[in-house]
């Protein structure tokens, strides 16, 4: 996946697209494993430990205290 970015940057590709097309193309190739009987039972257990990860909280705090701080910030003070 890795070389296949760099390919992609290196023709000419904005960062955007060669993330893009290297995700659909690396989905592609794991969609197989996908298809077990028992993925969606296992994929609510996944979501859930994801949503009950506290590291990634700081995440939306942070670009909502950047919001915050935006705003905060008078024309005159500049």
């Amino acid at each position: 996946m890795f070389a296949a970015m760099i390919v992609f940057l290196f023709a000419g590709f904005p960062v955007a697209f060669s993330l893009t097309f290297t995700g659909i193309f690396s989905a592609a190739r794991v969609r197989p494993a996908c298809a077990r009987p028992d993925f969606f039972d296992i994929c609510p257990i996944r979501i859930w430990g994801t949503m009950t990860n506290y590291t990634l909280l700081a995440v939306p705090l942070f670009v909502f205290m950047g919001v915050v701080l935006e705003k905060s910030a008078s024309p005159r003070s500049c």
